[in-house]
């Protein structure tokens, strides 16, 4: 019995695209496999031929770009049950594998059109086949009976008898003899002798498996296809472009995602959290190129690029898929920021979690070795690590590399978003500010692009979080009760709703409480930095790391003197004392 994998069935499917892209984004050999015998011809067939010494997969391409003769040599009439040009070559092309291995165990696979070709292929010769977005083409392998109403005459047609026909007229050009004996044909004319038989039943359709992502395409015709059937399921939004969703290099990152994720913690079950994840998958603007430009210089594309990256590491559980799901399933905690924008209004939207994933995205799409993270996740679960609860933390530089600043980043512009969440604009001006007034964005604006480290609040309870990294810290409080500590450097902190503690620190820190009664803690130490401190609502309570409240910052108490506070500022504010 064969013992190769869906996941290498996945890659040699995927294999098979050759002409139709440039190397950058083709598919990888999978381990252990060579390939051989690679054919591309003018009707629009491709296929190549995979070993690992002792077993064969054929694998047919998928339709290539418009114009190339898939639709008019394969899809359309293999659809429609005629044989045409691409069906005679895919035959060709086993039959020589078949006489120069008469002794292999060959089985076919492919994409689409690829995975269509394939299945027949399988039943006709009796040989399996493991197809993926399998194209409908099980017209082709009917007979159909039909009788002529003036004479009576019964016809039994078939694609599978045509195809014998043009099998057995071939030639030796040089000898003027049949190529293919009738033992060579011996597995097509079962299949014929079988189906006239049981004209309703398409035999050897067991020996067929078609693995489809959940709402693709093909899924939709009204033509059926041949073998059983297992649906990748995902998160099917019908506005989502099912065309999108008929990518190779989709279904291959879902299965191989699979082999290495706890049970319902897979890429395509993290669909269902992240509802735009797939949207952003394909999105230009942000890692989608198309992997069918054939320019040299044509850029990766970032779904090849993941499945070319998990393929080539020696262990799975460390590869790009398996780290990129597992940091999707970091965020997709219910209740807080990493799914929410935290917005009452519409507590469905989510822009911060969009940035996030955006930034994971360009980190495995630019990851190099030796590069910042390289070989980690990006995200940190705080509970998991035991440095905090209810937060992750990532490191920018893994994201934009050192020395850069995040707002550069391509997935930015969502967190941008998130700033003005809620904010309602008439006349050119502010009519209705939005989660945070004009004066907190400006402050989270001029600071951002000096802070390396970020900690956002997940889940349903406050974030506590103490940055011990010392390389300036943005730390972004949820609904809850937050409690943040910012580290030697200058760190914003950012309390949200909720009755939040945020401590600064060393350096010259921004404390920004938010909704709720909030309490700003600043170090009472020489040379601690001048903390600027902003509570819109006025009902903050200030105090000093002794413990020592303040009734203000200008007023501070006796425990503190203006030499050891320095400098504090404090805007549109009134503190009261603990």
């Amino acid at each position: 019995m064969s013992m190769i994998s869906e996941i290498e069935y996945a890659l040699m499917a995927g294999g098979s695209y050759i002409s139709t892209r440039p190397e950058i984004n083709q598919f990888p050999i999978p381990q252990g496999w060579v390939s051989f015998n690679h054919q591309s011809l003018d009707t629009g067939f491709e296929a190549v031929t995979f070993t690992n010494g002792s077993e064969i997969v054929i694998s047919f391409a998928g339709t290539g770009p418009f114009g190339d003769g898939d639709w008019l040599n394969g899809n359309i009439p293999l659809a429609l049950g005629a044989l045409p040009s691409q069906l005679k070559q895919a035959a060709d092309y086993y039959l020589q594998v078949k006489a120069l291995n008469p002794d292999a165990a060959i089985s076919f696979t492919g994409h689409s059109l690829g995975g269509g070709l394939a299945s027949l292929m399988a039943v006709m010769f009796n040989e399996n086949a493991v197809t993926f977005d399998q194209a409908p083409f099980r017209n082709s392998a009917l007979t159909y009976t039909t009788t002529d109403p003036d004479t009576g005459i019964v016809t039994t047609h078939s694609v599978a008898q045509d195809l014998l026909t043009y099998l057995s007229g071939e030639v030796d050009q040089t000898t003027g003899q049949p190529i293919y004996s009738a033992s060579q044909l011996q597995g097509l004319t079962n299949f014929i002798n079988a189906s006239v038989a049981d004209s309703g039943v398409i035999p050897n359709e067991s020996n067929v498996t078609d693995i489809n992502v959940q709402g693709e395409v093909l899924s939709y015709l009204t033509f059926s296809r041949i073998g059983s059937e297992a649906d990748i399921t995902q998160q099917n939004d019908m506005l989502f472009p099912q065309i999108d969703l008929h990518s190779q290099a989709l279904l291959t990152a879902f299965l191989q995602s699979n082999q290495t994720a706890d049970a319902n913690k897979a890429l395509n079950d993290v669909t269902f959290k992240h509802t735009d994840l797939l949207k952003m998958i394909f999105d230009s603007a942000l890692f989608y190129n198309d992997p069918n430009n054939t320019d040299p210089e044509a850029p990766a594309n970032l779904l090849e690029h993941l499945v070319q990256q998990q393929a080539a590491a020696s262990d799975p559980a460390l590869g790009e898929v398996t780290r990129f799901t597992t940091d999707l399933w970091k965020l997709a905690q219910d209740g807080g920021l990493t799914m929410s924008d935290g917005y009452t209004t519409n507590p469905d939207l989510h822009a911060l979690s969009n940035a996030l994933i955006a930034f994971d995205m360009q980190k495995y799409y630019t990851e190099q070795t030796g590069s910042v993270g390289a070989g980690q996740t990006l995200f940190t679960d705080l509970s998991t690590a035991g440095t905090g609860s209810n937060g992750i933390q990532f490191d920018t530089a893994a994201v934009v590399g050192t020395g850069n600043s995040i707002t550069g980043a391509k997935g930015y512009q969502y967190f941008a978003e998130y700033l003005k969440r809620g904010e309602v604009i008439q006349n050119g001006e502010i009519f209705t500010p939005g989660i945070f007034s004009t004066e907190e964005q400006a402050l989270i604006n001029a600071m951002l692009p000096a802070l390396r480290d970020w900690y956002a609040q997940a889940g349903v309870s406050g974030m506590l979080a103490t940055d011990t990294l010392n390389r300036g810290a943005f730390m972004l409080g949820g609904t809850g009760q937050d409690i943040l500590t910012g580290g030697a450097k200058a760190d914003l902190l950012v309390g949200n709703t909720g009755d939040d503690t945020l401590t600064g620190g060393g350096g010259s820190d921004v404390l920004i409480g938010g909704a709720g009664v909030d309490t700003y803690v600043w170090q009472a130490g020489l040379n601690a930095g001048i903390d600027t401190i902003l509570d819109t609502d006025n009902t903050g309570y200030l105090r000093d790391d002794t413990g020592a409240p303040s009734s203000s910052p200008a007023a501070p108490s006796t425990a503190m003197t203006a030499s050891t506070v320095a400098q504090m500022r404090m805007e549109q504010t009134t503190c009261t004392p603990l």
